[in-house]
């Protein structure tokens, strides 16, 4: 109920922005940037988050870039463009991971689709990862950085 209410008051690209907003209140986020719109203009990338990873003594951190895909769904997100999309995003601005975030319920296609990826990179000993967040744990996410947001729907 509450992605579906997420996915209503957030169509298209208000959903990226929506997510921007949320991303830039989680700790050891340096930067997020809106890319853009349309696969052709940002890579598979709708959104870049730039985050510091390590500890914070004697310069051990670095920053690291993860992009995200952002597909706004109702019901089952069989289709699999966005993995073909975040490996191309990864890719293009050399992140370190991407993330694939749907308002829809996952499939077993979907699911499928990003071991697959995750299988490639290892094998090419690559250490680079996709994440899957779907459905319920959009809401989840929301709820947990953004809260006070939702509430403002």
């Amino acid at each position: 109920v509450i992605t579906e209410l997420i996915q209503k008051n957030h169509p298209g690209k208000s959903l990226e922005e929506f997510l921007c907003f949320i991303f830039k209140k989680i700790l050891n986020v340096v930067e997020v940037k809106n890319n853009g719109s349309g696969f052709g203009t940002d890579y598979g990338a709708d959104i870049i988050v730039t985050y510091s990873n390590g500890l914070p003594i004697l310069n051990m951190q670095e920053n690291e870039t993860m992009v995200i895909q952002v597909k706004s769904f109702i019901g089952n997100h069989s289709d699999l463009t966005a993995v073909n999309q975040i490996l191309t995003a990864i890719t293009q601005f050399e992140a370190k991971s991407g993330l694939i975030i749907s308002t829809g319920d996952c499939t077993v296609e979907l699911e499928k689709a990003v071991e697959k990826a995750n299988l490639e990179f290892i094998e090419r000993k690559e250490n680079r990862r996709v994440f899957l967040m779907t459905g319920g744990e959009v809401a989840s996410f929301v709820l947990k950085f953004g809260a006070q947001e939702l509430l403002d729907i």
